[in-house]
């Protein structure tokens, strides 16, 4: 794991959290350590939150851009992480709560592919911070968010 410097393994795939309350998804480490050119501008890694499918807690606590001549013509730009993990793990009760926070805050983006009442009835069915997220990752990787 060359682009994650971590104090504990992260099972994936893993939902994160950005400091402006944006879901988003990774599959494995490639996927978590990758963003756009204008997504790093922004400090989309900066206070990251992590949490991956035991609902055990991350957070981005550095990064160092690792320059690519290939991503930066692709538009995109891959990065070290310094994470820890943080605060208790959640159960899929607590998980199901802050990701259905997150979704209303962000209801437009998500309504663009899908009602929010089906996602909620998709992601409360579930038994398992992973069920939940590979949910919600399956809408997301699909496209149907795009």
């Amino acid at each position: 794991m060359e682009n994650i410097t971590v104090n504990k393994n992260i099972e994936f795939p893993v939902a994160l959290l950005s400091n402006k309350g944006i879901l988003d998804f990774a599959r494995d480490i490639r996927e978590l350590s990758t963003c756009s050119k204008v997504a790093f501008k922004k400090r989309y890694f900066e206070s990251l939150k992590i949490i991956d499918s035991n609902g055990v807690q991350f957070q981005v606590m550095s990064y160092l851009n690792k320059f690519s001549l290939k991503n930066w013509l692709l538009g995109k730009v891959t990065v070290k992480l310094f994470i820890e993990q943080t605060g208790d793990q959640l159960d899929e009760n607590s998980f199901t709560e802050l990701i259905l926070k997150s979704l209303r805050t962000n209801e437009a983006f998500w309504e663009s592919g899908a009602s929010f009442n089906e996602l909620e009835k998709a992601i409360t069915n579930e038994t398992s911070v992973k069920k939940i997220i590979n949910t919600l990752a399956n809408y997301y990787f699909k496209g149907i968010f795009n």
